[in-house]
C-alpha cells in the first residue's frame, strides 16, 4: 500500500524523514521544521513532490501535561498507542482502536492528522531535492486532502490557495515527473518502507517498553 511493495523486514534503522511540514490556515502558508539544520521557516514558494506513502495519527497539546501524539495507523480499526511527552520523557496515555477512542481524545484536544510522506522534486529552503519529508495536515486541510482522493502515486504541487470562511487552504495540482524522478521516488519509498518495517518488526518482537522506545524515534521534537 505504497509507491513500492517492500518484502523484507529489517532491524531498527533511523527515521529518513528530513523535514516536517504543516499547513498554517491563518496565513495560508506551509511551515517547515528542518530536522537536519534544526530550524523553522515559512515556505515562500510552492512545493513539487511525489507522494510515497500515507498514514494517520493523532496529536494535541495538553497544557502543563505536555504534548500528545500517537503511533501511526492506516485503518480506523487498528490499535494505536497515544503517548504524552514532557521534558524529554514520555508516558502511555491511552491505547485502543482509533474508532473506539477518538471521541475521548477529541474531548481532550487530541485530534486527527493526515501524514503524507513525500519526496521533494526541488529544493525547499535548505532541504535539498530528493529529500523525504512528512507533510502533516489537520482539520479542514486534512479533509480536503481526503476528499481529493490523492493516492500513494500522486505527484503534486500546491499551486494556489483557496479561502473557506476565515481560513486559507492549499489547492493541489497534479504534475508530471521525469523518468529519473520516478525512479528516485521508488528508491526513497524503499528506504521509507525499510524504516516502517523495522518499527513493525521490533514492535512485534518485544514488549511494551520497547514499543515506547520505537515510538520515541518516530516522534521528532517539532517546535510547532
Amino acid at each position: 500500500m505504497s509507491r513500492t511493495n517492500p518484502v523484507e523486514e529489517t532491524t531498527s534503522i533511523s527515521n529518513p524523514t528530513t523535514a516536517f511540514i504543516e499547513w498554517n490556515a491563518q496565513n495560508g502558508q506551509f511551515k517547515m521544521w528542518d530536522n537536519i539544520n534544526k530550524q523553522v521557516s515559512f515556505l515562500e514558494k510552492p512545493m513539487r513532490f511525489a507522494v510515497l506513502d500515507q498514514m494517520s495519527s493523532v496529536e494535541g497539546w495538553l497544557g502543563d501535561r505536555g504534548t500528545a501524539y500517537s503511533t501511526g495507523f492506516r485503518q480506523s480499526n487498528e490499535d494505536i498507542s497515544v503517548y504524552v511527552r514532557k521534558d524529554g520523557s514520555q508516558t502511555l496515555h491511552k491505547r485502543g482502536t482509533y474508532s473506539d477512542i477518538k471521541d475521548e481524545l477529541k474531548d481532550e484536544g487530541i485530534t486527527y492528522r493526515k501524514n503524507i510522506y513525500a519526496m521533494l522534486c526541488e529544493d525547499i529552503d535548505d532541504v535539498p531535492i530528493g529529500s523525504i519529508v512528512c507533510i502533516k495536515l489537520k482539520g479542514k486541510s486534512a479533509n480536503l486532502w481526503i476528499e481529493g482522493k490523492y493516492g500513494d502515486n500522486s505527484d503534486l504541487t500546491n499551486s494556489s490557495v483557496q479561502t473557506i470562511g476565515r481560513f486559507k487552504y492549499p489547492v493541489w495540482e497534479s504534475i508530471e515527473l521525469s523518468k529519473d524522478e520516478i525512479e528516485n521516488a521508488k528508491d526513497c519509498d524503499k528506504e521509507l518502507q525499510e524504516y516502517f518495517n523495522s518499527l513493525n518488526h521490533n514492535a512485534t518482537s518485544h514488549q511494551d517498553e520497547s514499543v515506547e522506545v520505537i515510538k520515541d524515534d518516530m516522534a521528532e521534537e517539532i517546535p510547532f
